[in-house]
């Protein structure tokens, strides 16, 4: 697991378009692949000012064994 803290990072990890990627709010925490829509550099560093965090996982079950309650996205819906 990568907690994602810069922008720098952020754009590495969509470039090489490998893993998964954790948002996670207040209300959710929803894993997305590294190539979806729904991820974008002006989500990231709105996230800044709120209460949202990024995380980067290698494969799926490494994430769910971090975060139990796991949404996917349903844009990507990655299995």
């Amino acid at each position: 697991m990568v907690k994602i803290i810069n922008i720098e990072e952020f754009e590495n990890i969509i470039k090489s378009n490998y893993g998964y990627m954790i948002i996670k709010n207040k209300e959710s925490v929803i894993i997305h692949e590294t190539k979806c829509i729904e991820i974008n550099k002006e989500k990231f560093s709105n996230s800044e000012n709120e209460d949202t965090e990024f995380h980067w996982f290698s494969t799926i079950s490494l994430a769910e064994k971090k975060f139990t309650d796991i949404k996917n996205c349903k844009i990507c819906n990655p299995d």
